[in-house]
């Protein structure tokens, strides 16, 4: 049965062409592969992308995102609520903050479909959305997004840079890519990516605890896996957010202190990150990795042994 919808609270609209602009649109399969490895937490083993055209005249693309996670949405009205209370925000070992990832998809969205265990909600092209309770899932949830790009080679950039993603472990996400024939499809592996060490050490993160308040600690205990790969990035659990000129890659694991994009580091946070890579790469280093600015950043953090 479809239900139309009633906002409890419109005192505060948000400007959904405003929205497109703060946030790109390089970056919305990013929000939906993270928001799959947060769900690993609770029970996910499996993600799929599918990535297909729709009308290719008009550039029209369907974006599919599909997990297995248990419970699903635990309210599928956070899938149109920015800011709404999450409980990720106080885990600093999931990327979740501010309820906002779908919201951003669905911005750039001609128009989506929402399923889960609790229903359906379909966002409509005219700027409504109606509620289906009938129409659900037995388990996990699936995200359906049309979304037009100017130029068929944004979206193959976008599938292009996939492969420096990193799922958790025991989590397997499978990255369907129909603009291409035959279809091809790829796995995203952690295991099959070259991981050259592991560094221990103190990072700044943050998280809200019980009495909702935003907690900033500058030192708490992580792991950073290194990698050596064709372009490096600074990664927060798998999900790529910053480029860097480094020989390696650091995928620090745990929360990320970004700027509201989620895609640059403070300078500080980034040498001490590197100074703590310094100390497990040190024997690989060599005469020219020695000349070179972000080994001279590294050295300065009070993070090296």
């Amino acid at each position: 049965m479809l239900e139309t919808t009633t906002q409890r609270n419109n005192w505060i609209e948000v400007d959904k062409e405003g929205l497109q602009q703060v946030f790109p649109k390089e970056y919305i399969i990013r929000e939906l592969i993270a928001n799959m490895y947060d769900e690993k937490k609770y029970g996910a083993k499996n993600g799929i992308i599918t990535i297909k055209p729709l009308l290719e005249r008009e550039q029209l693309y369907r974006i599919i995102a599909e997990d297995d996670s248990p419970k699903g949405f635990r309210d599928l009205s956070d899938s149109y609520t920015m800011f709404r209370y999450t409980e990720k925000r106080k885990d600093p070992e999931v990327r979740g903050r501010f309820n906002s990832g779908d919201k951003y998809v669905l911005a750039h969205s001609n128009k989506a479909t929402i399923t889960s265990t609790t229903g359906c909600y379909y966002f409509n092209e005219d700027g409504t959305k109606m509620f289906d309770k009938g129409t659900r899932t037995e388990r996990g949830s699936i995200l359906e997004f049309d979304i037009k790009f100017e130029k068929q080679s944004e979206l193959e950039k976008i599938i292009a840079d996939l492969k420096y993603y990193k799922s958790p472990n025991n989590f397997d996400l499978v990255v369907h890519n129909q603009l291409v024939t035959p279809n091809k499809s790829f796995t995203i592996e952690q295991s099959k990516q070259r991981k050259i060490g592991v560094a221990k050490g103190n990072l700044q993160t943050w998280y809200i605890d019980d009495n909702d308040n935003q907690k900033n600690i500058s030192r708490r205990k992580t792991k950073v896996f290194i990698y050596e790969e064709d372009q490096s990035y600074i990664y927060e659990m798998g999900i790529p957010v910053q480029r860097i000129d480094d020989r390696f890659s650091y995928d620090v694991q745990q929360k990320v202190p970004l700027d509201q994009n989620r895609e640059m580091v403070s300078d500080k946070f980034l040498t001490d990150v590197r100074g703590i890579c310094l100390n497990a790469v040190s024997k690989l280093l060599t005469e020219e990795d020695l000349s070179e600015k972000w080994v001279d950043d590294g050295l300065s953090s009070k993070n090296v042994d």
